[in-house]
């Protein structure tokens, strides 16, 4: 029998972590695209919040 056969056989831990492991990276590798994009739609959202709020601050100083 193959060793590695013969490590998992003696240590099942192992197998069922490579397992997880494996569905774990074609899920992160499936959803980075839609968290990148979520990311850049709130950044963009908080940026355009913080703007119309130094506009508002400017003009209430006077100063536009």
């Amino acid at each position: 029998m193959h060793k590695f056969s013969l490590f998992l056989r003696e240590h099942p831990g192992w197998g069922m972590f490579s397992s997880v492991g494996g569905a774990l990276q074609a899920l992160i590798e499936t959803s980075t695209p839609i968290l990148q994009y979520l990311a850049l739609v709130i950044g963009v959202g908080i940026g355009l919040l913080t703007l119309l709020a130094k506009i508002k601050e400017l003009r209430n100083n006077g100063n536009l």
